[in-house]
């Protein structure tokens, strides 16, 4: 775990023009008030949930959303027999684990809080976006430019046009479309899917991986609004969970700071995955100046 200072930052996309593709629900911008917390300097891996999961006897299973091995234009594709231990891609257990719901994660976030005493839980949206920007201001935490990712993150790269064509094909057809966000990076990161954690350039804070390699699990419910604190926005009822950072399948687009996506949080996805976020202890806080 990271120690990350607290402090007020600036969330969401500056207007459109100014920063291409920018959603509806990626502004206004304002500024956010974070206390200092500490966050996982990589996302869990696949050997840590293992871990998990043989503790607990969590099921394996249940079926897994595949992007690029079902139909490639069907977002709800799912595949009965992938999980967390089956996948059509190699992963070692330094890999992020994937196939995993935001319900899976939540649940070996509280494993890990009762064995340690200490208070692990998923980040809140505010903070991932604080955490992920390290001070910066800029599109992309390492600056403006989408085709230097290859360096600091994990994305849709040459190395996946070579894996799927499919993706490239349909990346190809949704420009012809009118979708000018359609445009698979132009470098090549040399992995076409998931990579080991800690691979690529971390930012400022020194946290790898905030982007790229697979969307990450917030504790937030999803809201069209901007959190206005550090806190979770959270209901009695969450159909919809937020996931933040873009992954190994996706364009310079979805690689934004202030990017923000949804998913159900029953459903796991060959793309998602998750780090922890602990709450500091007073001793850690005055360690960083509180």
């Amino acid at each position: 775990m990271v120690l990350i200072p607290g402090g007020t930052f600036t969330m969401g996309a500056v207007k459109h023009g100014d920063e291409p593709k920018r959603r509806q629900h990626e502004g206004p911008r304002s500024g956010v008030q974070v206390a200092s917390f500490a966050i996982g300097e990589t996302e869990v891996t696949r050997g840590q949930y293992a871990a998990f999961a043989a503790e607990t006897g969590r099921p394996v299973g249940g079926g897994c959303f595949t992007f690029g091995f079902s139909s490639i234009d069907d977002d709800t594709a799912v595949d009965p027999d992938a999980s967390w231990r089956k996948h059509a891609f190699e992963q070692t257990d330094d890999h992020p684990v994937t196939c995993i719901s935001w319900e899976d994660a939540r649940d070996y976030a509280s494993w890990l809080a009762r064995r340690t005493g200490r208070d692990y839980r998923l980040p809140s949206e505010a903070e991932w976006e604080y955490a992920a920007r390290a001070g910066t201001t800029s599109t992309y935490f390492w600056g403006e430019e989408g085709n230097q990712a290859c360096a600091y993150a994990n994305g849709g790269d040459a190395s996946l046009a070579r894996a799927l064509p499919a993706v490239k094909d349909m990346t190809a057809r949704a420009l012809r479309e009118g979708d000018t966000s359609a445009r698979m990076l132009e470098c090549d990161d040399g992995t076409a899917f998931t990579s080991a954690v800690g691979s690529y350039r971390p930012n400022a804070f020194g946290l790898y991986d905030m982007v790229g390699n697979v969307w990450e699990y917030v504790a937030d419910c999803w809201r069209e609004s901007l959190p206005t604190s550090g806190r979770a926005y959270v209901e009695d009822t969450c159909q919809i969970r937020r996931v933040r950072g873009g992954s190994w399948d996706d364009w310079a687009e979805e690689l934004r700071s202030a990017r923000r996506s949804r998913v159900k949080p029953d459903a796991p996805r060959n793309d998602g995955g998750f780090r922890l976020a602990r709450t500091l202890s007073a001793t850690e806080a005055e360690r960083i100046g509180e």
